[in-house]
């Protein structure tokens, strides 16, 4: 896990291979709570990443 984030507790299934390094995974017998702490981190992993993406045009 990443400094300051406790670990994410997944449960998935190997749903296919897409490349050497990458696969797919059905995580839906994961809570839901977790999934949800999943796509926080992701989110917040892109936009430290790419912040020009996530600026906000005020009108």
């Amino acid at each position: 896990a990443p400094d300051g984030i406790s670990p994410i507790e997944l449960h998935g299934v190997l749903g296919r291979r897409i490349g050497p390094d990458l696969a797919a995974y059905d995580l839906s017998q994961s809570p839901a709570e977790e999934i949800e702490r999943l796509r926080d981190y992701i989110l917040q992993a892109h936009r430290q990443a790419h912040p020009d993406l996530h600026t906000q045009v005020s009108s």
